[in-house]
């Protein structure tokens, strides 16, 4: 009798918990189909451009020795892409993190922006609303086009930002110039992010801030690289320096079941008064991701049509690492820094963890130096004398 029971007992302790799997199964597809169908919506931007020349949009900068099929030579499509991004907004919260997490709590007046493309955060910096007050930017980046194009940038749009917002105006220094006195000084560099040259070379002193946005750490698919990316960073900080890196929220990568397709447009109007469009895509669903190196092939499409037509089309596959966030927290430390703060946007009011309610969507990490960093390598190198 009692065995009966026993074997009862434990054939409905089965079927309970096959229940109980079966709904957590449900609940987590109903997750997954949730973040596919809500949380990655294509972007749309209202921004529309005016006026543009069509030989400007298409063409790649002068004397471009890269793949003319990659996105990165092509910075005038790279940075009409991104061009929905609120640099304004984006830079004041950039600001706002440094000055509330950094041991000084005081506002930052040298920023150092890494994987710039374009440079626009940096020269927002510089130029934007009196309720910022930097006075140095230096830009890093690997590409000679996007170093061009950032410089013409300035002379056609930043120059008389700079003079309409009461700022002194914009001074472009040369790779070995440096100004002590002078404000709104502005240089760009071609350096790797892991191997910077010292901060001294770059700048009169050290730097307040650091900035790798856009998802642009992405590019170091090791740990290796990113700590080397961290520690070069590190030394290039002052005591009191920060490091502010923007990413795709963790979600991202734990629904690599179902890879997402992301997809927005820009409507143009050409000089010549003809319609077009510029077509992105920036992540397919049948790109393949690695779940041992976390890194995702990532698909990237850039489609230019005038009157209808596909004038220009450039596609390529970026291996694309996606990270967690105790990764983060563990690099961060392998390099010297702690993470202050995580963001679920570039904006103070979404925590990361607002993600269930559809906030949260990329992973914005505040990092600073750690405190007893330096006061190690000092009796370390020491015991070497």
């Amino acid at each position: 009798m009692m065995k009966g029971i026993h074997l009862c007992f434990i054939t409905l302790l089965v079927k309970l918990w096959t229940f109980i799997d079966a709904f957590s199964l449900i609940k987590f597809e109903q997750r997954i189909s949730h973040v596919k169908s809500e949380e990655f919506q294509p972007r749309q931007t209202t921004r529309r451009y005016s006026g543009l020349n069509l030989n400007d949009v298409v063409n790649s900068s002068s004397g471009s020795k890269q793949d003319n099929n990659d996105i990165y030579s092509r910075p005038s499509l790279y940075d009409l892409a991104f061009g929905y991004r609120d640099f304004e907004q984006e830079v004041d919260f950039l600001t706002y993190a440094h000055e509330k997490y950094s041991p000084s709590h005081k506002e930052p007046s040298s920023v150092l922006e890494l994987a710039a493309g374009p440079a626009r955060h940096s020269l927002t910096a510089l130029t934007g609303s009196d309720s910022v007050n930097y006075v140095h930017a230096t830009a890093v980046d690997l590409s000679s086009e996007m170093k061009e194009y950032a410089l013409q940038l300035i002379k056609d749009e930043y120059l008389e930002k700079s003079t309409a917002n009461s700022r002194s105006p914009l001074i472009i220094l040369n790779d070995e110039e440096i100004r002590d006195n002078d404000r709104n000084t502005f240089k760009y560099l071609l350096q790797d992010m892991r191997s910077l040259h010292s901060a001294t070379h770059m700048h009169s002193s050290l730097f307040d801030t650091a900035w790798i946005l856009l998802g642009s750490l992405q590019h170091l698919n090791t740990n290796q690289d990113v700590i080397t990316c961290f520690k070069s960073i590190h030394d290039c900080l002052t005591q009191d320096g920060t490091l502010i890196i923007e990413l795709p929220h963790p979600q991202e990568a734990f629904s690599m079941v179902e890879c997402t397709r992301n997809t927005w447009e820009v409507p143009l109007e050409l000089s010549d008064n003809s319609s077009a469009k510029l077509s992105i895509l920036w992540g397919d669903d049948t790109d393949e991701f690695n779940p041992v190196t976390q890194v995702r092939d990532f698909s990237v499409r850039f489609d230019l049509f005038v009157d209808g037509k596909i004038s220009t089309s450039l596609s390529q596959q970026v291996p694309t690492r996606l990270f967690t966030a105790q990764e983060m927290h563990a690099l961060a430390q392998c390099a010297g820094f702690e993470i202050a703060a995580m963001y679920g946007a570039l904006d103070s009011d979404v925590s990361i963890m607002d993600y269930e309610q559809e906030l949260a969507y990329r992973m914005v990490c505040v990092l600073r130096k750690r405190g007893d960093r330096a006061e190690k390598e000092k009796a370390f190198k020491s015991t070497l004398k």
